[in-house]
C-alpha cells in the first residue's frame, strides 16, 4: 500500500519553526496577560515602580509574540502555503507609508529616511500584505544597524514583468562586521522566495549594507 505525502498544511505544522512558535506561543500569551493585569491594577493598586515594570514586561511579551508570528509566516512560507492576497497597490505611496511608521524611531536616532522611486513606479497587482512585510522587516532591519548621522534609502522601481526593491544604509563606523541573519532578514527571504523572488544581501566595504529584491509583479493567489 502507497502511503500519499503528507499535505502542505501538515508540512507547515511539522516544520521546526512552526513547532517552536506553538510551544511559546501559549506561555506568552499568559505572560501578556498578567503583565496587562499588573499594569492597569486589576488586582489592587500597583505602587512605583512596580507600574512602571509591568508596562515594560507587557512591551518586551508583545514584542517576542511578534517574532513568534514571523516564525509561523517562515514556516508557512518554506512550506508552500503561504497565502498569497494580489491587489492593486500604488507601490511609491506604500513604501512612503512604511517609512512612515518607521519615521518616529528614525528621528529619535537620528537616521534620515529617503524614498527615491523611478517615474514609471505606480499601480500594479502584488501581495499588499507580503510587500509591506517585506519593507517593514528591511527597513527595521536597516534602522538597528545605521547610527545617528546615516541615512537609510529605499529605491523602488519596476519593468514590465519585474519590481526592483533595493533598502540601503550608511551603517556605523565602529560597528563590526555582521554575521549571520535575524529573523527579520530570514522572513523576508522566505517571503520573496514563496513569490518566486529572490533577495542579495551585500556588507558593502565602505559601511553598511544594500539588499536587493527582484519580484515578479503579476502575483497569482
Amino acid at each position: 500500500m502507497t502511503e500519499s505525502p503528507p499535505s502542505t498544511d501538515a508540512a507547515a505544522a511539522a516544520h521546526p519553526l512552526a513547532l517552536l512558535a506553538h510551544e511559546l506561543r501559549t506561555p506568552l500569551t499568559a505572560l501578556i496577560g498578567y503583565a496587562e493585569a499588573m499594569r492597569d491594577a486589576a488586582f489592587g493598586p500597583v505602587n512605583p515602580p512596580y507600574d512602571a515594570h509591568a508596562a515594560t514586561m507587557t512591551k518586551a511579551a508583545r514584542h517576542l509574540l511578534a517574532l513568534v508570528d514571523d516564525l509561523t509566516t517562515i514556516a508557512k512560507a518554506d512550506s508552500g502555503i503561504w497565502t498569497r492576497a494580489p491587489d492593486q497597490v500604488d507601490l511609491a505611496m506604500l513604501g512612503r507609508e512604511v517609512l512612515d511608521l518607521l519615521a518616529p524611531r528614525a528621528a529619535v536616532a537620528d537616521v534620515t529616511l529617503r524614498l527615491e522611486s523611478a517615474g514609471a513606479v505606480g499601480e500594479l497587482s502584488a501581495d499588499r500584505r507580503g510587500l509591506t512585510q517585506i519593507l517593514l522587516n528591511l527597513l527595521d532591519n536597516a534602522l538597528k544597524h545605521t547610527g545617528g548621522g546615516g541615512t537609510i534609502t529605499l529605491s523602488l522601481s519596476q519593468s514590465v514583468e519585474t519590481l526592483f526593491i533595493v533598502v540601503s544604509d550608511t551603517g556605523r563606523q565602529a560597528e563590526a562586521p555582521v554575521t549571520g541573519e535575524g529573523i527579520g532578514l530570514r522572513l523576508v527571504r522566505a517571503l520573496c522566495a514563496a513569490q518566486g523572488g529572490t533577495m542579495t544581501l551585500t556588507h558593502l566595504p565602505e559601511g553598511g549594507a544594500r539588499a536587493e529584491l527582484v519580484l515578479p509583479v503579476n502575483l497569482e493567489g
